[in-house]
């Protein structure tokens, strides 16, 4: 007998195969988003920390944080920095030390990407302690860096 089509038994053999494939893929694609939001993260808070040492430079003073800790609207570019997911502004505090403050964010896939010359322990800030203190959402890690000019 001349055979020319495939039988049910082989369809649903490359049909296992395709589904397994596919499923390995898309598990190991899932952590992907988080390091991209990550990463946007991490860059914003560096830009941001080079637009407050420009506001330094020009100024002579950081400009005060809002009350709950977040930038100011002035100047306005401010508002540009935006968390990829919440769309809320990052965090920001001023230091016991007039020409140092903090900038903070909420890292999904708990990477640390910042230099240790300028990543500190959020837990010495203020934005981690009182009654306003910053709460990231479960499995995120509240990271914060040092800003000087």
């Amino acid at each position: 007998m001349n055979k020319k089509a495939f039988t049910l038994v082989e369809m649903a053999i490359v049909l296992v195969i395709i589904g397994i494939l596919a499923g390995l893929t898309i598990s190991n694609l899932a952590g992907f988003g988080k390091k991209g939001r990550d990463q946007r993260r991490a860059t914003d808070l560096l830009r941001l920390s080079a637009d407050l040492i420009a506001h330094f430079n020009a100024n002579g003073s950081f400009p005060a944080p809002n009350n709950n800790y977040t930038l100011p609207n002035n100047p306005p570019f401010f508002n540009d920095y935006k968390d990829p997911i919440s769309g809320w502004n990052y965090y920001y505090s001023t230091s016991s030390l007039a020409n140092e403050v903090y900038l903070g964010a909420c890292f999904e896939a708990g990477l640390y990407p910042f230099d240790p010359s300028v990543a500190i322990n959020c837990a010495s800030t203020t934005m981690a302690s009182g009654t306003n203190a910053v709460s990231c959402s479960s499995g995120s890690t509240f990271t914060c860096i040092r800003v000087r000019p």
